[in-house]
């Protein structure tokens, strides 16, 4: 495995250990049930791949992904839950799925190819459940939270972050 395409792996992993931690510790706050379930899946489905790029690190601690992780946070003081799965569906999970594509056209190995293939999968599955929640419950939108909504967008754009997550140092 060439240094590149570990680089690439641990900015991955990172990325959706980074989903995984954040969505599944803040689910059981949620007030909405609807989107505690949708919240719960997608950390189950974020974990299980955030643990298959670690087995590929060899068991290396994934890293941290800052903006991912103000994001997240911000998101996390809307108990409801909505904020949390507008950020996975919206703000987060499309620039996740442009950086996988964009490491799946450089990766060599064919371990890191799959799970990059993976993360677009999983990224791409997560992002319709939160579609489906929000179908079956939908979200209390006002000014105020159209602002906050904006506002996770705009610490991603301000961070170099507007289309993707980069692929890595």
């Amino acid at each position: 495995m060439s240094d590149a395409d570990r680089a690439l792996a641990r900015h991955l992993h990172a990325c959706v250990a980074t989903m995984y931690h954040h969505v599944g510790s803040v689910a059981p706050s949620f007030t909405n049930d609807a989107y505690a379930v949708c919240a719960y899946e997608s950390a189950r489905h974020f974990g299980a791949l955030a643990f298959t790029w670690r087995a590929l690190l060899d068991g290396e601690a994934p890293g941290e992904i800052a903006l991912v992780d103000e994001v997240l946070t911000r998101a996390a003081r809307d108990h409801t839950g909505a904020t949390t799965l507008y950020a996975v569906a919206i703000v987060v999970g499309p620039r996740l799925l442009v950086s996988a594509r964009d490491a799946l056209e450089v990766l060599t190995g064919t371990d890191f190819s799959r799970t990059a293939s993976a993360t677009l999968d999983v990224t791409l599955a997560e992002m319709r459940r939160v579609e489906g929640a929000f179908a079956r419950s939908i979200p209390d939108v006002d000014e105020a939270w159209r602002r906050e909504a904006r506002a996770l967008v705009d610490v991603l754009e301000a961070g170099g972050m507007a289309e993707s997550l980069g692929l890595g140092a």
